[in-house]
């Protein structure tokens, strides 16, 4: 007798993507604040190499314990030993006081891993030892020269360098919007962050004579003037004491440089106080600082271009609240105690375009305006060499002012030589490193190994055919190139025209294309993107993109890994902080680096089973710079059980019991309104909704430690959890439209919520619910000027930030090619790509003039320097720099990629099938990675699912 038949229950509907519970939630916030804590965080130095490291990673050891002997270095002067420990007592050892227990007595010391795995385990000295002439015995500078090195402004440490490898534009914008506008100029140029330009020199000159004649300081000084009514003149100009000079200072540090720096006295250089007198002839009190006579003085009469300076995501509305609130400010006059502001954007070389959209690149509209005058030339000058051992302190005489510590030091034995880089990021880890807070020092190095790495990828890369074929298309257009830029320059947008001009595009696209190699250039980026690519290829559709803007200013964590401590951090004004984080570029990229990698660690979890949005298969993220400076990051999620844009449409439209799943899952992580508030929020047609105002005596939200759960009870905690994240999404994510919003309008398009490009408009929706035409999820929207964020990435970060769902069909499509065509976008205008072609055919021609040299050696020039001057021309911060030097990083992802050579790859092919089958098992054979994850090789790069 057959069973009598039971009716089975209907499949369960269940959604592929796990929602984060309670107690993960909680997991994440109490890993997150234990591991971001401020103990956890704060860098100490290693006795041994100076680098700054958190506490965890250094080994406290005895000084009897190793074997100090190690750190010796006998060819430094006596007078640079130092004094502010026994030195004697510690065998003579160099070593950084800051590390020491006791420096009268033999005691601990704290080193890192590689310092002690070298001096206990191989009984040798560690390559990064600073005995290794990586110290500079600023402390024992006389008193006197110190107190003036201390004062010093960028000019008077130009003057008294016995080279200079950049231009100082030092800008001065009279802003209509500043809340400064029509108070003291002095501190309404101080509004505008990032105002001063690094503009590296076409070549450097030594100098034997100090100062040097007005006609170079002309080239290395300029006051840049922008919107101002009245020609400035240095009449007028002559209470802005950032370009000051002190003559007494001036002359001081040079006696010492040319009596006490060994390379300064090798090469015979010698202090000249005809020069000095002759750029002040109306100056008799050598105390007094004024404005040198061969200053460069400029005017744009514009202050369209002065926003850029200052581009932002957030408004940043108190950066000078003393100011906001009405508060009257003293003005000083004492570089010390008012300092300049550190550049936002360096130029790696210098700019020849006769204009550029933006101010910091614009060439003076006005030149020298008074004054004029110029004087003689008392001695020859020649180049200097980049691999000249003096050039450290040539350069920088203020950082190595003994000349002890140089690149490529001759008294360095076999065993102790290191690379030019591998100084230079020495130099940048040391604790506080003074390196690290001059303006020019990362720029200028970060030229140096950018032009050594295009000579090798030009010589070793690109194939002779390919760089002939560029050259022949140089020589075809060359002639026209002065029409050409003038063009586009008048037009960004301007469409090719003629054979000629479509010939000059692909030019530049095949120059920018050239150097995939070499960070920060437009072929690196190309790599980039295809490496997102083909994780797309390989895992679909990503599900989330999300943007994190770490606030910097705010953010108490940079102060400690700067060194301060946290209540001092929150003494200072918005603007102390600003001119804080702007001086120390490499604390904030070492706080950037550390934000991104403990997120992914902790709150995407990858690697580590299901984190705060699923568990992760895969991630992408790259970092940007903004108009000042600071970093933020653009990432691409991949999630387990995210269903391919076909499949989501299949499930949505099957039925509602997925749909509201989904609906739930998004809505939990995915917010556009105020904590607490579940009611729409309407605006009157044309009058968009106000930020609520912050009582003046109400500290910031993103300045106050947020509740800890493990000292709150359940209730507590989610009832703090809950006004502290109201608080920071007024703060940070109510948006208001700024400059930053407009600034890829064309002219004549309206300033309006439709064309906003963070494509807040005012619109809100009540349910969160399906386009009926295209089938896109619409999520609910309640407030109209809150911008997406996840509650607790919002309280963890205490920042602005944004997410979006991919989803599916055309907005799926729109939004993955937004974000990869977005890495790719270049600040490499057309005219300037031009220009930089132009120039480097110039400066070709006058290499060669008068030479009969091979046409393969002129070619190879020729090619190499147009593509070193594609890259001068291309935009990086301060921050981002610093990344590159110290080890941070412009992109994080969860998969290493291979590159697929095509014509190596097609040849190898060929070869196969015409060869016989012993001619290629034996001369035929290569090895390859046994890797069954490897995608397709259309997009060139292919997927390896080895962890970093």
């Amino acid at each position: 007798m057959s069973p009598p038949l039971v009716s089975q229950p209907a499949p369960t509907v269940v959604l592929p993507v796990l929602l984060a519970s309670d107690d993960l939630r909680k997991l994440i916030i109490e890993e997150w604040q234990d591991q971001m804590g401020f103990e956890q965080q704060e860098h100490f130095p290693c006795a041994v190499c100076s680098h700054s490291n958190v506490r965890a990673s250094l080994l406290r050891v005895h000084a009897s314990s190793i074997y100090l002997e190690l750190l010796q270095n006998p060819c430094l002067p006596r007078a640079t030993h130092p004094t502010t420990y026994d030195f004697q007592l510690y065998h003579r050892a160099f070593l950084d006081i800051r590390a020491l227990k006791d420096v009268t007595h033999l005691g601990h010391l704290e080193l890192c891993h590689s310092c002690h795995h070298s001096l206990v385990n191989y009984q040798k000295q560690p390559l990064d030892a600073i005995a290794n002439f990586q110290y500079y015995a600023i402390p024992e500078l006389p008193l006197l020269v110190s107190a003036d090195w201390d004062n010093a402004t960028l000019y008077d440490t130009s003057l008294v360098s016995r080279a200079s490898a950049t231009k100082l534009s030092h800008l001065f914008a009279h802003k209509k919007d500043s809340p400064l506008y029509g108070s003291n100029m002095c501190l309404s140029q101080k509004y505008i962050r990032g105002n001063v330009a690094v503009m590296p020199q076409d070549s450097v000159h030594l100098r034997t004579v100090l100062p040097p004649d007005g006609a170079e300081i002309a080239n290395t000084m300029c006051a840049l003037f922008v919107g101002w009514n009245v020609k400035p003149t240095r009449e007028n100009v002559a209470v802005l004491w950032p370009v000051f000079v002190s003559k007494r200072r001036v002359h001081r540090l040079i006696e010492f440089l040319v009596a006490n720096n060994v390379w300064y006295k090798i090469a015979g250089v010698s202090f000249s106080e005809g020069n000095l007198d002759d750029l002040y002839p109306e100056v008799e009190n050598s105390v007094v600082e004024a404005v040198p006579i061969a200053v460069e003085i400029c005017q744009l009469d514009s202050d369209q271009g002065a926003d850029a300076t200052t581009a932002n995501y957030t408004a940043q509305r108190d950066m000078h609240p003393d100011i906001m609130d009405g508060t009257e400010l003293t003005l000083t006059t004492n570089p010390a105690m008012d300092p300049l502001v550190m550049d936002a954007i360096g130029y790696t070389s210098g700019d020849y375009t006769p204009r550029n959209l933006k101010v910091m690149k614009a060439k003076a509209l006005a030149r020298v305006i008074d004054g004029g005058q110029f004087l003689k030339m008392q001695s020859g000058s020649h180049f200097i060499n980049n691999q000249d051992p003096g050039l450290l302190t040539y350069l920088f005489s203020n950082l190595d002012p003994w000349g002890i510590g140089g690149f490529n030091e001759p008294n360095r034995r076999p065993n102790q030589r290191i690379s030019f880089e591998r100084q230079v990021r020495n130099l940048l880890r040391q604790h506080e490193s003074p390196f690290q807070k001059d303006p020019h020092f990362a720029y200028v190095c970060w030229n140096i190994i950018q032009k050594a790495e295009v000579n090798k990828n030009t010589s070793f890369t690109i194939t002779q055919r390919e760089r002939n074929s560029i050259l022949d298309k140089m020589q075809s257009v060359g002639p026209l190139l002065t029409n050409m830029i003038a063009a586009w320059e008048r037009n960004p947008n301007t469409q090719p025209s003629n054979w000629q001009q479509k010939q000059a595009l692909k030019l530049l696209q095949c120059l920018k294309h050239a150097a995939k190699d070499l960070k920060g250039s437009f072929g690196y980026k190309l790599c980039r993107r295809n490496e997102i690519h083909s994780l797309i290829k390989h895992f679909c559709t990503p599900a989330l993109f999300l943007m994190s803007n770490p606030a910097d200013i705010f953010n108490p964590l940079l102060g400690v890994v700067a060194g301060l401590t946290p209540e001092q951090w929150a003494d200072m004004t918005a603007f102390e902080r600003g001119i804080f984080v702007a001086n120390n570029p490499g604390p904030a990229a070492i706080f950037f680096d550390t934000l991104i990698k403990v997120f992914l660690s902790i709150v995407i979890r990858y690697g580590r089973g299901a984190g705060l949005f699923g568990t992760c298969l895969a991630h992408y993220g790259v970092v940007e710079a903004q108009g000042r400076g600071s970093l933020h990051c653009h990432m691409l999620l991949w999630l387990k059980g995210n269903p391919a844009p076909q499949d989501l449409r299949d499930h949505m439209s099957a039925g509602d019991g997925f749909k509201t799943l989904m609906f739930t899952w998004l809505e939990s992580i995915i917010h556009s309104h105020l904590p607490g508030e579940e009611v729409l929020h309407t605006e009157t047609p044309g009058e968009a909704l106000h930020r609520p105002p912050r009582d003046a005596h109400v500290a910031d939200p993103c300045l106050n430690d947020e509740p800890k759960s493990v000292n709150m009870t359940n209730e507590d905690f989610a009832l703090a959890f809950r006004q502290t994240v109201r608080d920071l999404a007024i703060e940070c994510n109510w948006h208001e439209h700024t400059d930053t919003c407009w600034k890829h309008l064309k002219p004549g398009e309206p300033r309006d919520d439709q064309h906003c490009r963070m494509w807040i408009d005012g619109s809100t929706r009540a349910l969160t619910d399906l386009d009926e035409e295209t089938q896109s999820i619409l999520l609910r929207c309640l407030h109209p000027r809150i911008n997406n964020f996840t509650d607790l990435m919002l309280f963890l970060f205490c920042c602005n930030m944004d997410i979006k769902f991919i989803g599916s069909r055309e907005a799926a499509k729109a939004l993955v090619y937004y974000v990869t065509d977005y890495i790719m976008k270049s600040s490499l205008a057309t005219h300037v790509g031009l220009a930089a072609v132009l120039y480097a055919i110039q400066q070709n021609n006058k290499k060669f003039q008068g030479l009969q040299p091979a046409a393969s050696t002129v070619n190879k020039s020729l090619f190499t320097k147009t593509v070193n001057t594609i890259m001068a021309r291309q935009e990086l911060s301060h921050q981002q720099v610093m990344g590159y030097l110290v080890g941070g990083s412009d992109h994080y992802t969860s998969h290493k990629f291979k590159m697929i050579k095509w014509q190596q790859s097609d040849k190898y092919i060929v070869n196969h099938f015409n060869a016989s089958v012993q001619d290629d098992i034996s001369s035929h054979s290569v090895q390859l990675e046994d890797d069954g994850n490897l995608t397709e090789p259309e997009n060139e790069l292919d997927v390896d699912n080895n962890v970093d």
